[in-house]
């Protein structure tokens, strides 16, 4: 599925004597009792979603929502008066969720889990501190509980970029001037000699937790996450043995995801009437036919045909055995 299969809504923000506009992306039923809100990267935009998005359609009850933070994408660019800041991004983010996710529904009746990728995970556990609403649980991708300051470093070194890139990101270039700036970061956090402590954040929240990591990342890898793992007990951490950062979503973490959440598939009859739902439901049971064809044929192989083959030849050298002794 192509990135233009998700049009892009709008949800205004008033702030002041200025009102702008907020882009996401969504897919299912604002009805939904599941809402998951995904949260970007640093310089990411909802369109980093798109692969999740695809392939999470023929689940029922759920509805996903993808954001462009102010300054990127489609939504509007601060006003020339306004700072790009980390509690901007945060105080959007719930805006557009109150007016948007809450308002056809009391709180009981949503469960909402925040998918924070990188930058959108600290947004999302500072969201969890601040419980202006209940979170049902967070999706941590590539970000722990811990972020060392040398790769802190790091991320900030991939910024430097040209105009041309600059424009390929569509990202407004006063939003990747305030990112370099320490002014940027401007909520609480706690902090040592060696990096950024979340911990904290989530110490009031009782939901659901996972850290989703590739093992060899330079911002998370196997050892964040299993001090993270120390840091929070019943945090879950799934490990993708790869480089790089972040995770990119793929059928395995998506199946983990809807058994974690409690997702079910549509019945076939409403996949019937959603000719996506139908096709992405038909490819997943090919995989699994053909997985299953794999898996028989090996285990035909190593425990039918080569036993029976060994016997066989066996036999047949005993044969000749008696018969050179009998002649």
């Amino acid at each position: 599925m192509s990135a233009s299969s998700f049009t892009a809504d709008f949800h205004t923000v008033t702030q002041g004597k200025y009102s702008r506009k907020i882009a996401y992306s969504r897919i299912g039923e604002i009805s939904a009792s599941n809402f998951f809100i995904c949260l970007p990267g640093l310089l990411e935009t909802r369109e980093s979603f798109d692969g999740l998005f695809s392939l999470v359609e023929n689940y029922s009850d759920a509805c996903w929502l993808s954001i462009d933070y102010c300054g990127r994408g489609l939504s509007d660019p601060l006003s020339n008066d306004e700072s790009y800041t980390i509690s901007q991004y945060v105080k959007d983010v719930e805006n557009l969720i109150e007016k948007t996710v809450l308002q056809p529904a009391t709180h009981a009746q949503k469960k909402i889990h925040l998918i924070g990728t990188s930058m959108g995970g600290i947004l999302a556990m500072h969201m969890a501190n601040r419980n202006r609403f209940p979170l049902h649980g967070i999706v941590l991708n590539d970000i722990g509980l811990y972020l060392q300051w040398n790769a802190l470093l790091s991320l900030y070194q991939h910024i430097k970029l040209t105009e041309d890139e600059i424009n390929q990101l569509v990202v407004d270039p006063r939003a990747i001037e305030a990112v370099q700036k320490r002014t940027h970061f401007d909520l609480p956090y706690d902090f040592d000699l060696t990096g950024m402590r979340f911990e904290n954040l989530l110490k009031h929240h009782g939901g659901q937790v996972v850290l989703l990591h590739n093992s060899h990342s330079f911002i998370c890898p196997t050892s964040i996450a299993i001090h993270s793992k120390t840091l929070l007990n019943h945090l879950v951490v799934w490990s993708e043995e790869n480089h790089g950062h972040p995770v990119k979503w793929n059928k395995i973490w998506v199946n983990k995801l809807a058994q974690c959440t409690q997702l079910v598939s549509k019945p076939f009859d409403v996949m019937m009437q959603d000719p996506t739902a139908l096709f992405l439901a038909e490819q997943e049971a090919i995989d699994i036919r053909s997985n299953a064809e794999r898996v028989l044929l090996i285990t035909k192989h190593a425990f039918l045909e080569q036993p029976i083959q060994n016997w066989v030849l066996g036999f047949l050298n005993k044969l000749r055995c008696w018969r050179r002794r009998f002649s």
